[in-house]
């Protein structure tokens, strides 16, 4: 094959390739789920998106998990309090094959509201086209019009492609956060820090299942996990943790950035985690991110 016959491939391929790009950035649009009655006519084209669609997420290096949100996949949004939004990538058949959520929260110390970006993914099929930007640009202004306060939480990497790296580079206005590491422990080892956790996070701490909510579904053999998350007690009520028993089989799930006293003595009792993930934010510099549960991640 001589050398003009192979520039002439790599011209038609380059071609090609640019023409199905125009045609899907084209054909996709996308729209936000801000009434119950726009919720509940995409919910079974949101479920069959994420049944459809085997999306993976790291847990540490060498495990990976799916996730499933059940017959109500907006039940995990729901619990969290407040207003959400869901904003969808649509195709030329009105299938969904990308979407965001965004949950209104309130910081109860100082009362101004918030946004928490969630539940971001696109269909396989649909990446490095640039809708993973696009879909996340559009997101942050929609919701950035009732209120100019948001954060994001995702695994951490080293990939240039990840949308966070895009968002930081693209946007000056978005700011990195602490590294939010997250502790996945047997009963063993939580029957030895449970004091440690009540000393820095209070009394009023209890541990709650997302069982058919929000289920992580290990990868390479297809159990769902058995987790059980720490959260603070809605009405301040205290627990008595002192005496409970953890269990051996059972994982118990908790979280806290690594510039806090918690991490640092969890350190000194040789308790690490590789599991790590980071923020990043629009105009929370003074946000307490001790404050984030790993149950709404």
């Amino acid at each position: 094959m001589d050398y003009l016959t192979i520039i002439l491939i790599l011209i038609i391929l380059f071609i090609v390739g640019y023409l199905i790009y125009s045609y899907i950035y084209k054909t996709t649009k996308i729209i936000m789920l801000d009434t119950n009655e726009l919720k509940q006519k995409y919910h079974h084209k949101i479920k069959e998106f994420e049944r459809n669609n085997n999306i993976i997420y790291p847990l540490n290096k060498k495990t990976y998990f799916k996730i499933n949100h059940g017959n109500n996949y907006y039940k995990f949004f729901e619990r969290q309090g407040g207003e959400f939004n869901i904003l969808c990538i649509l195709d030329d058949n009105n299938d969904v094959v990308g979407l965001i959520c965004g949950i209104k929260k309130m910081d109860e110390n100082n009362g101004y509201k918030y946004w928490y970006m969630c539940d971001f993914k696109i269909n396989k099929d649909y990446r490095n086209l640039g809708l993973s930007y696009k879909l996340w640009n559009m997101a942050t202004k929609k919701l950035a019009e009732t209120n100019y306060k948001m954060y994001g939480i995702n695994m951490k990497d080293n990939n240039d492609k990840n949308i966070f790296n895009l968002a930081l580079k693209l946007d000056s206005s978005f700011k990195e956060g602490p590294n939010l590491m997250i502790y996945m422990l047997n009963g063993n080892d939580m029957n030895k820090i449970i004091n440690i956790l009540i000393k820095y996070l209070g009394e009023n701490i209890c541990f709650v299942s997302l069982n058919s909510i929000k289920d992580l579904i290990l990868t390479h053999n297809n159990t769902k996990m058995k987790i059980m998350y720490l959260e603070r007690n809605a009405d301040g009520m205290k627990t008595n943790l002192h005496s409970v028993k953890f269990l051996e089989n059972t994982t118990y799930c908790f979280c806290t950035p690594n510039n806090t006293k918690l991490y640092k003595e969890l350190i000194k009792n040789n308790i690490k985690t590789n599991i790590i993930a980071r923020i990043i934010h629009l105009n929370m510099t003074d946000f307490d991110w001790s404050n984030i549960v790993a149950s709404h991640i």
